[in-house]
């Protein structure tokens, strides 16, 4: 940035471990004039002062304070992808984001904020408004108290999510929980949710509760709804947003006197909901379906992506699984996820067998299979085909833990499934292989790079749930090397010489 302009100077805040190196590189570069380093402060307003823009390039990252003091502060802020500072940085709308490392990202990003002065005010103004709605000193209070179970009765709105049933659907639903915070910043929010998605949702910063819905256990039959009617009116809701049309949880809601009862129009439920919302015309993205719920419109660009929070635990498991097993040591990792939630969705065997065997025999990877349990016997099966052999790690990881592995991996390969979508949200390298479902409707969206294969020329109607099809056409035409082909083409993996 220097070497293209005159007028910028920068100011290095700290007294860490790297500070005597950083002091050698600005002598040896003759940076003197243009780059200052300066001792930590505890009271940073001062220096913040003086700031046209902040800078936090990270390589790894808690939450980010830095970031809150400069942005309540009214500084604009560019900084890394990385850890929590996604949860406090909205790319191009409270600040903007680089790859961690990305050395040109990071000096393109400071510069389009210093040449443009209505961008610079707009991620000033709306990380203001953020900083006080969401990290105010009354806001964490409040949220700390809810954390060690002490519940908040106080807030104005006590709003309820119920939810939908698969992993997919449920990360397409976290912008439209995004949407109810913005909508009531001082709320208490909750979601209702099967215990399989429960994970999901845990540490998701827009919601104060995570409700499980346990219809094969405490909540099944008359004495479980019961017993879930008792949970719900205990906590007061006055509002609810129904995502899927269910006859019971509808009724479960009503009668936990809920008054406000919103959910998309539908025979079953109708005459339950005091809000029916017409159901918007065109093949709606299910993320856009349930977004319109809440917001009467689809995801806007800069909000289209999932929510998905990982803990430092989640990396420590993964990096000790990869470094017990020596797996990416001076190789690319490669995960592929071999199941689904139904038959006709998967890619045959002997494809995947195939992959493997490229990828190990001539890419130099290590090729590691996810999923759950009930993935372990198709997953020993592939490998039994395969003649290299990948590392199994069926039932191995949480959700949460698979979603770090997907973002240490230098790519992922998929059929439609909700761990697809796991790894899209986690930003991983993605191909993801599609035959009966449709990408317009259940298809990744997000922030991270991803590739769509399928073929678009088949006599089928898609999306097709003809579960009695016997040749499953539309999968097995995605060939082993359109897949070798995708990743080559986009630069994500080379093949060796």
């Amino acid at each position: 940035m220097i070497s293209e302009r005159q007028d910028v100077q920068f100011l290095i805040m700290g007294d860490g471990d790297q500070a005597r190196e950083l002091k050698r590189l600005i002598r040896e570069r003759n940076l003197e004039h243009s780059v200052f380093m300066g001792p930590s402060m505890p009271d940073t307003s001062l220096v913040l002062s003086i700031m046209d823009v902040f800078c936090m390039p990270s390589l790894q990252e808690g939450l980010g304070l830095s970031i809150l003091e400069a942005q309540a502060q009214g500084v604009p802020v560019v900084a890394s992808r990385v850890g929590g500072i996604p949860s406090v940085v909205q790319d191009g709308k409270t600040g903007l984001l680089c790859a961690p490392g990305d050395v040109g990202s990071f000096s393109e990003a400071l510069s389009k904020i210093l040449n443009d002065k209505a961008l610079s005010a707009s991620l000033v103004e709306k990380a203001k408004q953020n900083v006080r709605e969401k990290f105010s000193l009354d806001t964490m209070a409040q949220k700390t108290r809810r954390l060690y179970g002490y519940e908040d009765f106080s807030a104005k709105e006590r709003i309820l999510v119920v939810e939908v049933n698969w992993l997919g659907d449920v990360l397409f639903s976290t912008p439209a929980i995004r949407a109810v915070r913005s909508k009531f910043p001082g709320a208490y929010i909750a979601a209702l949710v099967v215990p399989r998605c429960r994970a999901l949702l845990q540490g998701n910063n827009y919601l104060d509760e995570v409700m499980v819905l346990d219809e094969e256990g405490r909540h099944k039959g008359l004495i479980g709804k019961l017993r879930l009617i008792a949970e719900l009116r205990g906590r007061r809701f006055d509002t609810a947003y129904i995502l899927r049309a269910s006859l019971t949880r509808t009724l479960c809601v009503f009668l936990a006197g809920i008054k406000k009862r919103i959910g998309y129009a539908n025979k079953k439920s109708n005459f339950l909901l005091t809000q029916r919302v017409p159901l918007p015309k065109g093949d709606l993205h299910r993320a856009d379906t349930y977004y319109y719920l809440v917001a009467k419109t689809k995801i806007p660009d800069g909000e289209r992506h999932y929510d998905f929070f990982v803990s430092s635990e989640d990396r420590k498991f993964i990096d000790g699984l990869l470094q017990k097993h020596s797996l990416g040591a001076g190789k690319r990792i490669v995960v592929l996820h071999v199941g689904g939630n139904w038959n006709l969705k998967l890619w045959p065997k002997e494809y995947f067998a195939s992959v493997i065997d490229e990828l190990i025999g001539y890419y130099n990877a290590d090729v590691i299979i996810s999923g759950s349990f009930m993935d372990h016997p198709l997953a020993r099966e592939i490998a039994a085909i395969a003649k290299h052999k990948p590392f199994v790690a069926c039932g191995l990881t949480t959700l949460k833990q698979l979603g770090v592995l997907f973002a240490k991996s230098d790519l992922v390969i998929s059929a439609d499934s909700g761990p697809l979508h796991i790894a899209m949200a986690m930003q991983a390298r993605t191909v993801s292989l599609f035959g009966p479902t449709s990408p317009e409707i259940t298809g990744p969206f997000g922030r991270g790079d991803f590739s769509i294969l399928r073929n678009k020329n088949l006599p089928c109607v898609i999306p097709c749930y003809n579960l009695e099809c016997k040749d499953n056409i539309c999968m097995h035409s995605i060939s082993v090397q359109q897949v070798l082909n995708e990743v080559e083409k986009r630069g994500w993996l080379k093949r060796l010489t």
